[in-house]
């Protein structure tokens, strides 16, 4: 039976895919896995996807309560229970994520790093805090 309701267009055009066993929210993000799955067996590291990372507790405030906030890393890397990195796959940021990204290095002395897809099915990697001036070099290559 079809919904009654037609299905909404994902704000930045992604398209949620079902590989590797599991759901990705990107096919990026899904081809990015075997690469994710490589690193965490090279260096000892568990592999955790969407992990939920808080930014901000719960606030209360007079009757009114305001939710926790938290950032969900698409692949963190633990070390002996320790988080060494994080790896974001996107198309295109935001100022939300920006925020979120600049608080996470605060809390967690962690530099989120962000894979693009280029062309040619491999990713380059770089910090978010890199200039982008510095970002269009590596872009280009």
């Amino acid at each position: 039976m079809r919904s009654r309701y037609p299905k909404r267009k994902s704000k930045y055009g992604n398209k949620k895919v079902y590989r590797h066993g599991r759901w990705f929210d990107s096919i990026a993000e899904a081809d990015y896995y075997p690469i994710a799955i490589q690193h965490a067996s090279d260096h000892g590291y568990e592999l955790r996807l969407q992990d939920r990372l808080k930014i901000l507790p719960t606030l209360k405030l007079n009757s009114w309560t305001m939710r926790n906030t938290q950032y969900v890393a698409d692949y963190a890397f633990y070390y002996r229970g320790k988080l060494v990195r994080l790896v974001d796959v996107k198309g295109m940021e935001t100022s939300e994520f920006r925020l979120k990204a600049k608080m996470i290095a605060q809390e967690y002395g962690v530099v989120i790093e962000l894979a693009k897809k280029v062309r040619g099915g491999g990713f380059i990697h770089y910090p978010f805090n890199m200039p982008k001036k510095e970002r269009e070099k590596v872009l280009r290559c």
